[in-house]
């Protein structure tokens, strides 16, 4: 499950993170920061720009519906 969160300070320094959890346990080497190029307050346009970078990043693990599927059996 990846779980994201948006934060700034009074508008100031926006930040998303994103946390995974796998078979119920927090996977540390997992959790990313991304600091936000949006300028204003918006947690919808922030996280739409957290979540198309995330999905850039080929290398990152990416749970498909097949993948769920195999593991749940």
């Amino acid at each position: 499950i990846e779980c994201y969160d948006m934060s700034n300070l009074f508008g100031k320094q926006p930040t998303g993170s994103l946390v995974v959890f796998q078979d119920g346990l927090f996977a540390k080497k997992e959790y990313r920061t991304f600091g936000v190029k949006y300028e204003g307050i918006s947690d919808i346009h922030m996280m739409e720009e957290v979540i198309q970078r995330r999905l850039e990043h080929a290398e990152w693990r990416k749970a498909t519906k097949g993948a769920l599927q195999e593991e749940i059996g």
